[in-house]
């Protein structure tokens, strides 16, 4: 007797290829650097396991391609798709961290804490020159919310004023070396200071602000061989 197509059962494919075996490695190794540093980032050029870093840029790459359970077990990693977006935004965090504790967002290269920050404000005003893609509407919206700065500008007198309270607050006295690598621009700007108090050309006003911090005007020179 002739069995009808619509009563024949459709066997499901069971056998696991070695393409799924690959996959499946490749995805145990990322659950062990999840564990081991905490993200799924891996390096492109990760020198442990350079392969599991291109691994990560595939599935980045050829996301439509996966079937909707893999995307969900990286989902369920942490893992991340767009990692450009990922770091602008990790960086806007710390800049919004930035303007809160100091009330601008003009980070300056001379204080090494926010290195990698001062050079991120610096990539902003360059795509925005440029008109880069990557700095879109929504980015430039959040960043004026910030009163953020789209040309390089001088920091405020007042700004250094408060870095050098700060300092003062932290080692006692207002003797900024001249070359601190901490903070190189406050280093610079309590030389000017100086200069201009001795050419007569400090305002009142903040000559009273600075003397009253026990601001140092003279500086004795160093003997030879110190």
């Amino acid at each position: 007797m002739r069995v009808r197509p619509e009563n024949i059962k459709r066997k499901r494919r069971t056998s696991i290829t070695k393409f799924d075996l690959e996959w499946n490695g490749k995805h145990s190794e990322l659950q062990l650097f999840k564990q081991r540093f905490g993200h799924c980032n891996v390096p492109q050029h990760w020198q442990e396991n350079t392969s599991l870093g291109r691994w990560v840029i595939r599935q980045r790459t050829y996301k439509e391609y996966l079937s909707p359970e893999r995307v969900s077990q990286l989902k369920k990693l942490g893992f991340i798709w767009n990692l450009p977006d990922y770091w602008w935004n990790t960086r806007y965090k710390e800049l919004v961290k930035f303007r809160k504790k100091y009330g601008h967002s003009d980070v300056s290269k001379g204080s090494e804490s926010y290195l990698q920050l001062a050079e991120w404000v610096g990539k902003q005003r360059r795509d925005y020159k440029k008109k880069y893609s990557r700095l879109n509407q929504e980015k430039i919206q959040k960043l004026n919310e910030l009163g953020f700065h789209w040309g390089v500008i001088n920091t405020p007198w007042e700004q250094r004023y408060k870095e050098l309270l700060e300092f003062k607050l932290h080692f006692g006295h207002c003797r900024v070396p001249q070359r601190w690598k901490e903070n190189l621009p406050l280093a610079s700007w309590v030389a000017i200071q100086r200069r201009e108090h001795k050419n007569h050309r400090l305002n009142p006003n903040r000559f009273k602000q600075l003397d009253e911090l026990g601001f140092l005007w003279k500086i004795k020179p160093r003997k030879k061989g110190q």
